[in-house]
């Protein structure tokens, strides 16, 4: 098992330094990990909107809750004798779709088929592209992870996170690219957040935020995000 490496007084500074800049310059900033009971409770929302947001934080999101995808179907099957054309509920069976997807789990393969058969263009083509996702996920064994969904952590919340693995990243482009790339290459690893450490620059220029040749070091973890009072999550 890798071992996490020891920041000294001195990283901590830089990193913190480097968050607070990094803050300053509206590029990047740590996120709160997402919440199964805030999720069902959004799916459970009389609002369309708000369902259809939750589903759309749900796809690509990584999360392994029986309890949530099982709320997701249960909107699908509430909403689905409802929608018509013209209706904002097309949208949200198309997010319900791409969600249930994310799942990994093959008992939701009939619901996706039935979906991928419906009248209405914009459902049937979500619904196929979520029985892709959905194939490929439940060979993986894992809920779909898109490089996107990947957290940045502040190094608080890394604490209740198991260590992955420690990367670094070179780019003559903007630091963005190289956050980009941590969150790509954590999924790839097996993590789904990544804590940046610090970044610099060959000009010597500590803190480059949108200066060339930007050197970027991150941890990336793997962070538990099924709630404990979901007793259904896997």
């Amino acid at each position: 098992m890798p071992r996490e490496p020891t920041m000294t007084s001195h990283l901590r500074r830089l990193a913190v330094a480097f968050l607070v800049a990094v803050a300053a310059s509206g590029t990047l900033y740590a996120q709160a990990m997402p919440s199964v009971d805030n999720l069902i409770a959004r799916l459970q929302s009389q609002s369309v909107a708000e369902r259809t947001r939750a589903s759309q934080d749900i796809f690509g999101a990584g999360i392994n809750s029986k309890a949530l995808y099982a709320e997701v179907a249960k909107r699908i099957g509430e909403v689905l004798p409802t929608v018509t054309k013209d209706s904002p509920k097309v949208d949200e069976l198309a997010w319900h779709a791409k969600a249930i997807g994310t799942s990994g789990d093959m008992a939701y393969m009939p619901l996706l088929e039935q979906l991928s058969r419906s009248d209405i263009r914009g459902i049937a083509r979500h619904a196929k592209g979520a029985q892709e996702t959905l194939r490929e996920a439940a060979e993986a064994g894992t809920a779909y992870l898109d490089y996107t969904k990947v957290m940045v952590l502040t190094e608080k919340q890394a604490e209740g996170c198991r260590y992955v693995a420690q990367r670094s990243c070179e780019t003559s482009r903007s630091a963005d690219k190289c956050v980009d790339s941590h969150k790509d290459n954590a999924v790839e690893a097996g993590a789904n957040a990544i804590m940046l450490l610090m970044t610099s620059s060959q000009s010597g220029a500590l803190f480059s935020v949108f200066g060339s040749d930007t050197t970027m070091l991150a941890n990336y973890y793997a962070c538990p995000i099924a709630d404990a009072s979901s007793p259904q999550s896997q």
